[in-house]
């Protein structure tokens, strides 16, 4: 799947993939979980979450006026949201895995 197309618990899943690599991501008939079977913390929908990576990695943000939306880089990569934490998670995922995130990571 594209990282410019990542939204909800699916973004969630690979943020948290980026930050434990070790990890196997499943797809499950509950959605997107981690191996250990804990929902991935929401990066993308709670700023106390999602926010200290934004810090952390230097995650730049910046408001599109023409059409509402949010542009976040991180590095060389830029990704785009409909709001700035979807944009800053979309971008720090891409930075580790670019364009695409794998698919073989999604299966048991």
């Amino acid at each position: 799947m594209r990282t410019a197309e990542l939204t909800g618990a699916e973004l969630d899943c690979w943020v948290e993939k980026c930050l434990n690599p070790e990890e196997k991501i499943f797809f499950n008939v509950d959605g997107w979980t981690l191996r250990w079977h804990r929902l991935p913390r929401p990066f993308s929908t709670d700023w106390s979450q999602g926010g200290p990576l934004v810090q952390i990695h230097r995650i730049m943000l910046v408001p599109h006026m023409l059409d509402g939306t949010w542009r976040a880089y991180i590095g060389g990569t830029g990704r785009e949201g409909p709001d700035a934490l979807v944009a800053a998670m979309r971008a720090f995922v891409a930075s580790r895995y670019g364009d695409e995130v794998p698919d073989e990571e999604t299966k048991e």
